[in-house]
């Protein structure tokens, strides 16, 4: 899960950096992320800057939960 959380943090400091360069922004407020494992791990850290994102158990996605 580690190498999982890196790599999402790569992409998010990628998206990060598109947005300010492209003068949108991000509403970290209601981002959050779902974790799938069928092992034990630890909660990962996932950042959007030096925002970090909730982990939740369900997400709304365009306004619609799943």
């Amino acid at each position: 899960m580690e190498s999982a959380a890196k790599i999402a943090n790569e992409y998010m400091f990628k998206l990060s950096t598109w947005f300010i360069a492209n003068k949108l922004s991000l509403n970290t407020d209601k981002a959050c992320f779902k974790a799938f494992s069928n092992q034990k791990y630890d909660e990962p850290k996932i950042k959007i800057g030096n925002v970090t994102v909730a982990k939740t158990k369900q997400c709304k996605y365009l306004s619609i939960y799943r």
